[in-house]
């Protein structure tokens, strides 16, 4: 799993244009980590402006917890794909930031008292309220906001099945 998320990463960074050096252009593609957003527990996440009040973005995250539950003899492994368009509102640096989005995912756990392990797809309707700091031309992006999860799928749902409600805090690179 580290493996794909470093590749992963590495794809996001080498999307960087060589067009636009005179410093001039605007910004119209971002590379963000966001901790405890619409990806999970972890992202690693492109966004791309279609406009300057729109974008959309797709993300990877990938960890193993242990269950709380069934102790440590359960690991749960997930793998996440956010996939959000974003209105933003305002205008200059600092702006609203209203989206919605799909999260999709894989989940594995080892069972300790059954045979042998489960795995199961998953997909959650994900949202996003909140605060984007990022300047027109190039530097750091911040994001912060609520970023509530709808888990769909009974009992294969992440973070859980229903309404949870959830906050993010992103930084990043915008050029």
């Amino acid at each position: 799993m580290k493996t794909s998320l470093i590749a992963a990463a590495a794809l996001l960074l080498a999307v960087h244009p060589c067009a636009g050096q005179d410093g001039g252009a605007p910004a119209m593609n971002s590379v963000f980590l966001e901790v405890l957003g619409n990806g999970g527990l972890y992202s690693v996440n492109y966004d791309r402006k279609l406009s300057d009040h729109a974008a959309l973005r797709i993300g990877v995250g990938a960890w193993a917890a242990d269950d709380l539950f069934l102790g440590e003899e359960a690991r749960k492994e997930l793998v996440t794909v956010p996939v959000s368009a974003s209105w933003l509102f305002g205008s200059g640096r600092s702006r609203l930031e209203v989206g919605a989005g799909v999260l999709f995912g894989h989940q594995s756990q080892d069972v300790p008292f059954e045979d042998g392990s489960t795995s199961a797809m998953f997909a959650s309707l994900t949202g996003t309220l909140g605060y984007r700091y990022q300047p027109a031309v190039q530097g750091f992006i911040f994001r912060a906001g609520f970023t509530p999860f709808l888990g769909l799928g009974g009992d294969v749902a992440y973070p859980e099945s229903g309404f949870m409600p959830s906050v993010g805090l992103s930084g990043g690179y915008t050029f």
